[in-house]
């Protein structure tokens, strides 16, 4: 085919794209989260569980609070009520969701979690305070039942009382005009998994309610690879793309 006939084909697909038709469902237990494309717009997928179907999808500049909260309005009037969603913890999504479903509960992805520690402990961690916590943190994605939750709760309490001094460690600038904490990634990690844990367990209570956002991966991976191979697209046609 010649250059021509292939954009109009191309074209004609992306000026008619495939309208989502949202399926009823009273007890939704929703994945929600989003993936950036050149840094520039953000694609927000909100999967159903139980029906295995993306109910709807969002292109935008970012994850606001203000769109999530119309989109869940629309899931709402469409005959979806959303019994909870697991999603990454931006405080747009909860804040979004006590709005529209003040009664869903809102599961931290334990992924993320797991994924944002690995990020700021490093893969090879200096300190023996930085070792012991990547292997403590690196259980997260596996508890399964609430003996292997107390179990870890025990582990982070004995390492937060034994590295509690470690922690407080500050570096004062050469010319003493001020300071910072020595080791401030570990306390990232720990302020962040201290932000979590009050979301971190539903799914123990509840075995519909998904642990993580990992059924999602995939389809941000094909949905990437179909952007590059059609990189060329203006950014008005790349909404339509997906």
């Amino acid at each position: 085919m010649s250059f021509s006939t292939v954009k109009r084909a191309i074209n004609y697909l992306i000026n008619q794209p495939p309208k989502i038709a949202i399926k009823p469902n009273q007890n939704a237990h929703l994945l929600i989260d989003g993936t950036y494309f050149k840094r520039t717009n953000c694609l927000i997928l909100y999967f159903d569980n139980d029906l295995k179907y993306f109910q709807l999808l969002h292109y935008s500049k970012k994850e606001t609070r203000e769109e999530i909260i119309k989109d869940l309005r629309v899931l709402r009037q469409n005959g979806v009520n959303v019994v909870s969603v697991t999603a990454d913890g931006q405080n747009a999504t909860k804040s979004a969701l006590k709005r529209v479903f003040p009664e869903a509960r809102l599961q931290r992805c334990l992924v993320h979690i797991q994924r944002y520690s690995d990020t700021y402990i490093t893969k090879n961690p200096k300190t023996i305070a930085g070792i012991e916590l990547k292997e403590i943190t690196g259980t997260i994605n596996n508890i399964d039942s609430h003996l292997s939750m107390k179990t870890f709760l025990a582990k982070l309490n004995d390492w937060r009382r034994r590295h509690n001094d470690f922690l407080k460690e500050k570096t004062l600038k050469e010319d003493g005009s001020g300071w910072w904490y020595t080791h401030r990634s570990l306390r990232r990690v720990i302020f962040h998994i201290n932000n979590a844990l009050p979301d971190m367990w539903w799914y123990l209570e509840d075995k519909s309610i998904p642990k993580d956002t990992n059924a999602l991966e995939g389809r941000f991976t094909d949905l990437k690879h179909k952007f590059r191979t059609h990189k060329g697209l203006r950014k008005s046609k790349r909404r339509e793309l997906f």
